[in-house]
C-alpha cells in the first residue's frame, strides 16, 4: 500500500521515477525500491534549485545515511523553506544522533523532537 501511494506520488510529479521504483522493488525490495527513486531523483534535481529536502527524504528511508545528510545540507545552502521542520519531521529521527544531522539542526535553530517510543 505504502509503494502504490508512493507511485501514484511520483507518477504526478516525477512521471520518470516510476519505472525506477518498479525496478528497485522488484530488484531490491523495500531498500532498493527508495534507493532507486532517490538517485533518480537526485539526477533530476542536481542542476535545481529545489527538491532537496525530497532527495533526501527518499534517501533516508533507502538507510543511505550519508547521502540524505549531503542532500540535507543542500536543502540548507538553498534555504529551503521546509527546514524549520526538520526537529519534528518524523522521517528524520532516525538521524537525531547523527553529528552532521545535530549542526544541520543548530544551524536551522530548530530544537529535536523524538516521536514517543523512538
Amino acid at each position: 500500500e505504502e509503494f502504490q501511494l508512493l507511485r501514484t506520488r511520483l507518477a504526478r510529479m516525477y512521471p520518470t521515477t516510476v519505472g525506477a521504483l518498479d525496478r528497485g522493488l522488484a530488484e531490491g525490495g523495500y531498500t532498493g525500491a527508495w534507493e532507486a527513486v532517490a538517485d533518480t531523483l537526485a539526477t533530476l534535481s542536481r542542476d535545481r534549485t529545489s527538491g532537496a529536502i525530497g532527495v533526501a527524504h527518499a534517501y533516508i528511508k533507502a538507510g543511505q545515511t550519508d547521502e540524505a545528510m549531503d542532500w540535507l545540507e543542500r536543502a540548507f545552502e538553498q534555504r529551503d523553506q521546509n527546514l524549520p521542520y526538520l526537529g519534528v519531521w518524523p522521517h528524520a529521527s532516525q538521524l537525531h544522533d547523527n553529528p552532521r544531522f545535530q549542526q544541520l539542526a543548530r544551524d536551522v535553530g530548530v530544537p529535536l523532537w523524538r516521536p514517543p517510543g523512538i
